[in-house]
């Protein structure tokens, strides 16, 4: 399950008791963004950390990549 969806069954409601730590994908950082414009998380009293994922690619990688005729996806 998306570390947002738990997030937002946490905080939804509700401000968690206390300060909370949540360790989140990039990609569930941005979930968790639209879920809080939707009003289904809240980020009070929550403190997101997250990092880059190793399966990502460096733009000036990817353009390189792309540009010498290579797949991206067979990179990663």
């Amino acid at each position: 399950m998306n570390g947002a969806t738990h997030l937002s069954r946490l905080t939804k409601l509700e401000a968690p008791q206390g300060n909370v730590g949540v360790v989140l994908r990039p990609c569930e950082v941005a979930a968790a963004v639209v879920l809080h414009k939707l009003l289904q998380v809240r980020f009070e009293d929550v403190t997101v950390i997250t990092f880059d994922c190793a399966g990502t690619l460096d733009m000036n990688d990817f353009t390189q990549i792309v540009d010498e005729g290579g797949d991206p996806w067979k990179v990663v």
